[in-house]
């Protein structure tokens, strides 16, 4: 059923800016960690990185990651966000999609990376040098016994009600202790 008092996708442009805003907080603690990190699309680009791969669109997360001697580690993708009502995060269903079939055709594992904003939507917003990171590989997540619904999301540009996949916050490793597999 469509809410029309859901507050999700509200303004194109600030929630870019808010991603673009991660990924560069994301790289630099690659960077300090003699990672090299890219991110794949600037903040005035529209829509999702893409890769071409055996003639094929692949849609890929924000940043690739590389060690020290320039070899791709893993690509993924930022959120800066808090956990919904049941303590988890969501992911649009065909993003993942391409994810899997990314690591498919590369064998490079795609890294779901959240930068907890909140503990909960109605407490106050956590000051950035405060914020805690979790990340998991999409094809650990996919393991466990992640739930679906449809919500609103933006697809293409375009505000869309499709479908999510939502992880706990349990099944993720804090950044700063623990690797992501």
């Amino acid at each position: 059923m469509v809410k029309n008092s859901d507050r999700r996708c509200i303004n194109l442009d600030k929630d870019r800016l808010k991603g673009a805003d991660a990924e560069e907080r994301f790289c630099e603690i690659m960077r300090n960690n003699d990672y090299e990190a890219e991110r794949l699309q600037p903040k005035a680009k529209r829509g999702a990185a893409i890769k071409i791969l055996n003639h094929e669109r692949v849609v890929v997360g924000d940043v690739d990651v590389k060690s020290p001697k320039g070899e791709l580690v893993f690509n993924a993708e930022v959120k800066s966000k808090y956990p919904h009502k049941y303590g988890g995060y969501g992911m649009e269903e065909y993003r993942v999609k391409h994810y899997v079939r990314y690591e498919e055709l590369t064998g490079i594992p795609v890294v779901y990376v959240v930068e907890k904003t909140r503990n909960k939507k109605e407490e106050k917003e956590i000051p950035v040098e405060e914020r805690k990171w979790f990340w998991k590989s999409f094809r650990q997540l996919l393991k466990k016994p992640y739930k679906t619904y449809n919500g609103w999301t933006w697809i293409g540009g375009q505000k869309k009600w499709a479908p999510i996949y939502y992880f706990k916050e349990e099944w993720f490793n804090e950044m700063e202790t623990e690797w992501w597999e």
